[in-house]
């Protein structure tokens, strides 16, 4: 249930709760004249803060993928009041039978001061009242609620021990609203805010996607949709693999919101839309948005059409095909149209407008018109011809053309011309320069990103477009003598990874091809170890990359 919006109730708190960093929690158990909460101290901490699976620290520390971390809550002026986040408040003369609970959070609040100090730094204070009280004159019943944005919440009893109750109602302290259908206001049973259950250490599940969009947890494998002018297509991985998943995890296209909800490791237990693409509608995502589900579809039932989207226009979500890719990944290709568009099924992907991971106005980072047909910004991934490298090569110095001249060099490098550059040149892509991907847009990109999908591949890697000629080991117009080992594996962090996951990872070549480390020796090609001499490239960081 969430509380009342009442600005004045946050005078007590001095922090705001927030989505991300460590926040302190604190948990209150009151015992009265005639009751107590049925659930110890001992208990009530373990099931917000044990160690083990379904409890609030794991469920938010999982769902965030380590961005928001719960921590119980300790005393920093009166030594042993608080006892691994609870504390204990009694009031002995207190009769709570039949009492509306919102007339007695001033006497819990101020009592609680009076015992413990100052509250304001805790980030959120949950009181579990013992049975008994009302809601208020009007609402006799009340399970849980808490107040949005601020660091109050109220448990009935047993209530504060249901896993669903506890993850809801710190939910609103984080700004969230209700997640419903198109009946309940709380149906929507994909996600944490909508109906809870008595289940102690679960469901594991995390929120629905506009909930999840609005917590921003995944804000870079996030891309906002646009079907004005045209259609659109593109793969949905499932948020629960947003660490390992190569694309987008949600979609948002007006105010319709997707994402693939996927049962696995923190969502494996969702209660509709199982392995489904689902649907939602938000008017917003700002604090306590409510939304509606809509559906869920895949590849049995394919097709959900929003008739009153925009305009009188409806709106078309297709599911076009489910694939299976490697390490137990899967995505769902989607097409996204009006009702006078066509079909994108088929077609390469669309390009999206990510959330974070573009910049949206000048100046860039990288150059995001169409370089010339030899661009020479500096650096450069290569040494130019005026910079002496360490080994003589056996052909000319000067950069090469892209198909050999007829007539004999000076010094021939093989006994016949070839097609393409002899392959004891230098041939990689270069990864610090972006180019256009869609003109209308201005809609840019690099060679990683176009190395991790060939669909595009077909359609940039053209002697037309810049990507021929700052992508030419991924668009194949060079080659040379420098290959990654096949088969071979590097250890990182634990785990063997071969050089094809490094290969589309910048930030970690960064970290394990340096002398030394395995990945030099197996994954030479994309390390670079044949072609680029180390002590002659800048040090320069480089963006974060946007895969995992």
């Amino acid at each position: 249930h969430q509380g009342p919006d009442n600005n004045k109730r946050r005078q007590l708190s001095s922090v705001v709760p927030s989505t991300t960093g460590t926040s302190s929690v604190l948990f209150v158990r009151i015992t009265t004249k005639h009751a107590s909460v049925s659930l110890s101290a001992a208990t009530m901490s373990d099931r917000a803060f044990g160690s083990h699976e379904g409890t609030l620290k794991s469920t938010y520390a999982d769902c965030s993928f380590g961005k928001l971390n719960l921590q119980p809550a300790t005393s920093t002026t009166r030594s042993g009041a608080i006892v691994n986040g609870v504390v204990e408040l009694s009031f002995p003369d207190m009769v709570i039978e039949g009492v509306s609970i919102r007339s007695l959070e001033n006497s819990f609040s101020t009592a609680l001061v009076n015992k413990i100090g100052s509250i304001s730094h805790f980030h959120h204070v949950a009181y579990c009242v013992p049975s008994g009280s009302r809601y208020s004159a009007t609402v006799p019943n009340w399970l849980a609620y808490g107040y949005l944005e601020d660091q109050k919440s109220f448990f009935n009893d047993e209530q504060c021990g249901f896993l669903s109750n506890l993850v809801h109602e710190i939910g609103h302290n984080l700004g969230l609203g209700h997640s419903g259908d198109k009946t309940l206001e709380y149906g929507d049973g994909s996600g944490m805010m909508g109906f809870g259950n008595r289940q102690v250490n679960g469901p594991i599940m995390c929120f629905n996607a506009p909930k999840n969009w609005q917590l921003g947890w995944y804000s870079d494998k996030s891309s906002a949709v646009s079907v004005a002018t045209n259609a659109w297509n593109g793969r949905l991985y499932g948020y629960p693999d947003y660490q390992t998943a190569p694309g987008n995890v949600l979609i948002q296209v007006g105010d319709i919101f997707l994402q693939y909800n996927r049962i696995t490791t923190i969502n494996k237990g969702t209660k509709e839309m199982k392995d489904q693409i689902a649907i939602a509608r938000s008017p917003n995502t700002n604090r306590n948005a409510k939304s509606v589900a809509l559906a869920g579809i895949d590849t049995t039932s394919s097709i959900f059409t929003i008739n009153d989207f925009s305009n009188k226009q409806a709106l078309v979500i297709e599911v076009c095909d489910m694939v299976k890719v490697a390490h137990g990944l899967t995505y769902f290709d989607i097409s996204i149209r009006l009702s006078n568009q066509v079909s994108r099924c088929g077609q390469p992907a669309s390009p999206a407008t990510p959330r974070t991971r573009v910049p949206t106005s000048p100046p860039t980072r990288h150059p995001i018109s169409y370089p010339t047909k030899r661009p020479t910004p500096s650096p450069t991934m290569r040494p130019t011809a005026s910079v002496p490298i360490k080994m003589p090569s056996s052909s000319p110095s000067g950069v090469p053309t892209m198909t050999p001249s007829t007539t004999p060099t000076a010094n021939p490098t093989t006994s016949s011309p070839t097609s393409h550059p002899s392959s004891q040149l230098i041939c990689d892509d270069n990864n610090r320069a972006q180019f256009v991907v869609n003109e209308t847009s201005g809609y840019s990109n690099g060679c990683l990103w176009l190395a991790a999908r060939p669909e595009w591949q077909e359609q940039l890697c053209v002697e037309t477009h810049a990507a021929y000629t700052l992508c030419e080991e991924t668009c194949g117009s060079c080659t040379d003598n420098c290959e990654d080992t096949e088969g071979g594996t590097f250890e990182h962090r634990g785990v063997n990874r071969p050089c094809s996951w490094l290969s589309l990872r910048s930030n970690v070549q960064q970290e394990v091809c340096v002398p030394g480390h395995m990945a030099m020796e197996v994954c030479q090609e994309t390390c670079n170890v044949c072609d680029i001499v180390p002590d002659l490239l800048p040090d320069v960081e480089e963006d974060s990359d946007p895969l995992p």
